[in-house]
């Protein structure tokens, strides 16, 4: 039976092309490209297209009918009613400082380390969840974090930092984009867990989307074992 055109957003890549996502690396591509090859080993006619966006515009895209399904952060409360939204894994966080911080030297960087630190996050509009929770992390160390910049993009972030403009706390897959100028550390606390979702609407009818979604959660449980660094459940 002939299948429908599949459109595939990667919500976390990014750089806009497959390969060059698998080669730079992000939230997905340590599985991603397994999950591509054994799709197109089962199902040859369907063609994949693999789009960059952030994920706002990701709803938006949804809404218009131009995507079927994602990996990103947790959707926002308010489109639970019409998105329907599966774990694949969750990440603790790391520390991420330029190269020749006094806290490099350490193996565990405290995060009451980086109170008088300038904070550069990815912005909260992209990932309220992942926001919300390094603040949070650094509430209940007993400081504020005094963000001094927010970018759109997770390479963006590492970028600010390699450059001197502040510090960082990061998903721990975000080790696969480091740069030069940056290193990377466990915290503790190690408390904060921000999981990826698989996102796909919850009236889209297609055998596409549906033997997609299906071959995700059959590697569910392998995806997780494939983690980079520690495993996080």
């Amino acid at each position: 039976m002939e299948l429908r055109h599949l459109r595939y957003f990667l919500a976390v890549a990014e750089s806009k092309g497959f390969r060059e996502a698998a080669r730079r690396r992000s939230a997905t591509s340590f599985f991603l490209p397994r999950i591509i090859r054994e799709y197109r080993r089962r199902f040859p006619s369907v063609r994949l297209r693999l789009r960059e966006m952030a994920p706002a515009r990701q709803i938006d895209e949804f809404r218009a009918g131009r995507l079927d399904v994602g990996f990103t952060r947790p959707i926002p409360a308010t489109d639970e009613a019409w998105l329907r939204s599966e774990y694949l894994y969750r990440d603790s966080l790391l520390a991420v400082l330029p190269k020749g911080h006094q806290g490099s030297a350490r193996a565990v960087v405290s995060v009451k380390q980086l109170a008088d630190e300038p904070f550069v996050l990815f912005h909260r509009a992209g990932a309220p969840e992942l926001f919300d929770g390094i603040v949070g992390l650094c509430n209940r160390a007993g400081f504020t974090p005094r963000v001094v910049n927010e970018a759109d993009m997770m390479q963006t972030v590492l970028t600010l930092v390699a450059a001197g403009e502040g510090v960082t706390l990061v998903p721990a897959c975000v080790s696969n984009l480091r740069g030069n100028g940056v290193v990377l550390r466990p915290v503790e606390p190690d408390t904060v867990r921000i999981p990826l979702m698989m996102v796909w609407p919850e009236d889209r009818e297609n055998r596409a989307l549906r033997s997609f979604v299906d071959l995700v959660r059959e590697q569910a449980e392998t995806i997780r074992g494939m983690l980079p660094g520690p495993r996080r459940r």
